[in-house]
């Protein structure tokens, strides 16, 4: 008579069992992740011909201690008593990228409102800022002035020029602050996406569908739009 062999049902689903945990362990991780990848939002960044990724600008912002002038320069009170600190809003740092030098008045020269009083220079360009408020130049950090890309990274942050208020006071309306000069930026941002838009053999590569454009987008265009850029936002004085 053939021996009879008792085979345990239960030890080998329980092989089966372990088998399908394994199997699940090592691929529902990879389901999650590869959910999370198609669901999540990309940053937009631009690609050149080169296959450089370029960052987008942002839209500009006004500290809530400055007074913003319709040529994209601002004051506010410096910490030395009785004196104004005075730079370039964050729209003209953004709009650049880059900075090869800053060009100042030396300490002693008077202003008058409009007045040029910062000349930026990328390679063989130059925008001129005109004077927010009348004055004459107190001081000149030398150490920023000499370094200006921290000042493209921070525009709000130092007080790389303070002037000796002269004894007229702004017209009324004219600095902005708070909300108005917010709302103001807000405002010329759109007006730089339309002058881009308006050359569109030049601004179209730096832009990415929808979005804004990149950081530095002047610095990579013609003379005919860096100089636009100059008339249109950094020379006219607008009372709006």
């Amino acid at each position: 008579m053939d021996a009879f062999h008792y085979i345990d049902m239960f030890a080998t689903k329980g092989v089966e069992y372990l088998l399908v945990i394994a199997f699940l362990a090592a691929i529902v991780p990879f389901w999650i992740w590869l959910q999370r990848s198609s669901s999540e939002e990309r940053p937009r960044r631009l690609v050149l011909e080169t296959g450089a990724g370029l960052a987008l600008m942002q839209r500009p912002f006004a500290p809530a201690d400055v007074l913003i002038d319709a040529g994209h320069t601002w004051v506010r009170p410096a910490r030395a008593p009785g004196l104004l600190a005075v730079g370039i809003d964050n729209l003209v740092t953004e709009v650049l990228g880059d900075l090869d030098a800053i060009e100042v008045p030396p300490a002693g020269t008077p202003l008058k409102v409009g007045d040029p009083l910062f000349t930026l220079r990328l390679g063989e360009r130059a925008w001129v800022l005109p004077a927010p408020v009348d004055g004459v130049v107190a001081k000149i950090d030398d150490d920023a002035i000499a370094r200006p890309r921290s000042i493209i990274a921070d525009p709000y942050g130092g007080e790389w020029l303070t002037l000796e208020p002269g004894e007229s006071t702004p017209e009324p309306g004219r600095l902005r602050e708070g909300e108005r000069a917010n709302a103001w930026l807000d405002d010329e941002f759109d007006r730089l996406i339309d002058l881009l838009t308006s050359h569109p053999a030049q601004a179209t590569p730096y832009f990415a569908d929808g979005a804004y454009p990149a950081v530095g987008v002047l610095a990579r265009t013609d003379d005919a739009l860096w100089q636009a850029f100059q008339d249109h936002f950094l020379t006219q004085q607008r009372n709006e």
